[in-house]
């Protein structure tokens, strides 16, 4: 019988799997606090699970909420009964407001009568101002231009193809986007990549909180930035004709996202040896070529060489 588990390049478990000797081959599983990205082949692609919700400071979740881990990150959920709305200090609602509680936290809308003032679209009901009344059998009565739709405190423009989103703000319809909100809406193909950021010029960036709030000031400055830069990028490729804009969906943590690719090849000691280079490790420490086999310089294949011995006869 052969152990495969014996040798390591003759299983291909994750370097974060047991490997189990069985008579019929042998089988791989991932180690206590390590998740299996690939079920269909267990054991070969282990990934170490982090707990955001172990520690306050890679969680953003509210104090009334329990912080729950998942396979991508994690989420909150506020704890039943809680409701922001019975609380006047627990929620920022304008006081001529209407707090409506929701599963997930709560919405504030202005009491009819009052206008919705706020700057911040996602964040409706927050500055209501009374709506200026009297002398109105002498004003003149204004008239809705056909090609405006209210919306919030703003006017959509019909024209360019702009929808209300949830009441408060305009926008494209889904698959739909525009360069510059002055554009038309026109369809777009969507492409989601994630790209991990590490400077922001000569500043080295350092993860908070604050960069997975969309209303926070560091968020708002570094998508802004983020925005003008890849699109001035891609502008000046092949495929800047049919570049249109650049959303941002999430900043997350990147203990979450941009954890260090699992080396390739099969272990040896604090090394990994390339099969494809035909490596060995030698001594259990150290990898290189086989008895009988050389190569030019580290990354290069290793080659059969012929030793050829000259004899040197000196006359006196």
């Amino acid at each position: 019988m052969v152990n495969e588990c014996g040798n390591a390049h003759l299983n291909n478990c994750s370097r974060f799997a047991e490997c189990i000797d069985r008579e019929d081959g042998y089988e791989c599983r991932c180690k206590a606090g390590y998740h299996d990205n690939n079920p269909a082949k267990p054991g070969t692609d282990c990934t170490f699970i982090i707990n955001e919700c172990e520690s306050p400071n890679l969680n953003n979740c509210d104090r009334h909420a329990k912080c729950i881990d998942t396979k991508e990150g994690y989420r909150c959920e506020c704890i039943p009964p809680y409701n922001e709305c019975k609380n006047a200090s627990a929620n920022d609602c304008d006081k001529n407001a209407i707090c409506t509680d929701t599963d997930d936290g709560y919405t504030c809308h202005c009491k009819p009568g009052f206008y919705d003032s706020g700057q911040d679209p996602r964040k409706p009901g927050r500055t209501c101002i009374a709506l200026t009344t009297g002398q109105t059998s002498q004003a003149e009565p204004t008239t809705l231009s056909p090609n405006l739709l209210p919306c919030g405190a703003e006017f959509c423009r019909l024209d360019r193809g702009e929808v209300c989103i949830g009441g408060a703000y305009c926008g494209c319809r889904p698959e739909q986007g525009r360069s510059s909100p002055t554009d038309k809406c026109i369809p777009v193909e969507k492409v989601p990549i994630e790209i991990r950021l590490v400077s922001d010029g000569s500043n080295r960036l350092v993860y908070s909180t604050d960069y997975s709030r969309p209303q926070s000031q560091h968020y708002v400055e570094i998508v802004d930035k983020f925005i003008k830069d890849l699109g001035a990028t891609i502008k000046n490729t092949p495929f800047g004709p049919h570049y249109v804009t650049t959303d941002v969906n999430y900043i997350t943590n990147p203990k979450v996202k941009n954890r260090k690719e699992e080396p390739k090849g099969f272990p040896c000691g604090a090394m990994f040896c390339q099969e494809n280079l035909g490596e060995v490790c030698i001594a259990g420490r150290l990898c290189g070529c086989p008895s009988g086999q050389k190569r030019a310089g580290p990354g290069e294949k290793c080659r059969p060489v012929n030793y050829v011995k000259f004899f040197t006869i000196i006359s006196y």
